[in-house]
């Protein structure tokens, strides 16, 4: 993981100050953490309420379990202010001027939360295993064993999920979305899969041609995806 501060960014870090465990009251902290490819990393964020910690998620990685991301606890309270970014892989692209013969005039597409019925241009969605392992055809699958091709015959399966119709010029020929899938045993823990979909003039759910596992976070609790500030990019 690699540590940004108030636009610098190095190895250092403030120094632990001892004593208890309550919440920081003093200092409000905005830096980023690039989570990098750790197989099995621990972040702690800071614990002042208005404290916003952006959360990078520049490449593929193992598992990161998160603590703080909540105000009020790390199971249960309420959701804080700290932001995940997942621009890496929701990089698509609108260009007005695409008759043009160049890209100068592309503006990337924001990221948004949408319902998993309309995964589209850098959108997130986000569902359970129980809902997703109905539809995969496989009853003995487990949160922990699902492969990314059942994921995908269950997005594939019927309308429950779908690839809405492609807005706007986009650069390219596919989209990209995230869809966080959460454990049922294990509230708060997400599978992370980044999803491709086809330019459709219509909602199909033929239009989702490929998932990939990127790695799981344990929030500690279940998060609420449409809060308008959690995704940078947005």
């Amino acid at each position: 993981m690699v540590f940004s501060a108030n636009g610098i960014t190095g190895g250092v870090f403030a120094a632990a100050v001892a004593g208890g465990s309550a919440d920081e009251a003093v200092v409000t902290n905005v830096s980023t953490i690039d989570m990098g490819t750790g197989a099995n990393d621990l972040v702690v964020l800071n614990s002042d309420d208005l404290s916003v910690n952006t959360l990078d998620f520049s490449a593929a990685w193992g598992k990161v379990s998160v603590k703080n991301f909540f105000i009020d606890g790390a199971s249960g309270g309420t959701q804080g202010v700290h932001e995940i970014d997942f621009t890496a892989f929701l990089d698509d692209q609108n260009d007005p001027s695409a008759d043009n013969g160049n890209a100068l005039s592309a503006v990337r597409v924001a990221t948004t939360d949408a319902t998993v019925v309309a995964m589209n241009a850098n959108t997130s969605s986000d569902t359970d295993f129980t809902t997703l392992s109905a539809l995969d055809g496989n009853a003995t699958n487990t949160f922990a064993t699902i492969t990314d091709a059942e994921v995908l015959t269950a997005l594939q399966a019927d309308a429950t999920y779908a690839a809405a119709v492609a807005g706007g010029t986009l650069i390219g020929t596919s989209r990209d979305s995230m869809l966080f899938v959460e454990n049922n045993a294990n509230l708060g823990e997400y599978k992370v899969y980044n999803v491709t979909l086809a330019l459709l003039a219509a909602n199909d759910d033929t239009g989702i041609t490929g998932v990939q596992l990127v790695g799981t976070i344990d929030f500690g609790n279940s998060v609420d995806f449409a809060v308008a500030t959690l995704f940078a990019g947005a």
